[in-house]
């Protein structure tokens, strides 16, 4: 996914991730290798927001209400997602995406989303996501998640193996598997991400060492640039390009052919 922020608040300003301007498809780095590794950010930035707006609304581990919660969630901009109760089954809440945003040039996101809850063994909740008739920019998409949600106050811990599919601007099949942790903290608004994910991108394949990929909400709902690390290998050269974030409007990339190259990213630094 060589696209760049999360939310973009018009076709020349976007707020919220990182990697050049808005709906880029080239990377910002000289390394050609590069590109693959903003495809592998740019899924993951999209995998954690989706994780944040489905599940940060839930306070309680109860299906129904769980389904409640999420039925009432704020989708951004404004007015762009309808949300309803199954009729038939409490548990169970469909997600409507009329022209919604998200990261990395997401400009244009819509489908259905359907979101199951129900109750584990352990007194936890699970979650199972999965999208029909999606498509990102014009173009087709499809998302799923299993989630394993505790609630401890404030804090939401999110134990979630995902998938995310989509074409990108070059007509290449970019997929998306992960195997995840996040921390929601709904007063700090903040989410952090830790684990693994595997990006392929056509027939070439990275994977990715997510390191406390962490973001915050603004006051108008969007999000701030973020801090954390994510490494990258491509498998089929042995390569690693990390990209390491500060809050600030700037990523620092390492890699073996590129060296050290600093990353202007299109957000809102943090504060």
């Amino acid at each position: 996914m060589t696209y760049s922020t999360w939310m973009s608040v018009s076709m020349t300003l976007c707020v919220g991730a990182m990697m050049v301007g808005c709906g880029s498809s080239t990377s910002a780095s000289s390394d050609p290798n590069a590109a693959d590794s903003t495809e592998a950010v740019a899924s993951t930035a999209q995998a954690s927001r989706m994780e944040h707006m489905l599940f940060a609304p839930i306070s309680v581990a109860d299906p129904a209400m769980a389904a409640s919660s999420v039925a009432t969630a704020q989708w951004w901009p404004a007015g762009c997602a309808t949300r309803e109760k199954d009729k038939s089954n409490p548990d169970v809440v469909h997600i409507h995406l009329n022209d919604c945003t998200g990261p990395f040039g997401l400009r244009h996101h819509t489908g259905d989303i359907t979101v199951t809850f129900s109750k584990n063994a352990d007194g936890t909740l699970h979650a199972q996501a999965s999208s029909a008739n999606m498509t990102v920019n014009g173009n087709p998409s499809t998302f799923s998640r299993d989630s394993d949600i505790s609630i401890a106050g404030a804090s939401r811990t999110v134990k979630t193996t995902g998938a995310w599919t989509r074409v990108n601007a070059k007509g290449e099949t970019v997929s998306h598997t992960t195997d995840t942790t996040t921390i929601v903290d709904t007063s700090a608004k903040c989410r952090t991400t830790s684990g693994t994910a595997q990006t392929n991108v056509g027939k070439r394949e990275v994977d990715s060492t997510i390191t406390d990929y962490k973001v915050c909400r603004a006051a108008d709902g969007s999000d701030e640039c973020p801090t954390g690390e994510i490494t990258h290998t491509r498998t089929n050269s042995g390569e690693t390009i990390t990209i390491s974030f500060d809050g600030s409007a700037d990523a620092t990339e390492t890699g073996a052919k590129s060296g050290t190259e600093q990353l202007p990213l299109v957000c809102t630094p943090a504060n």
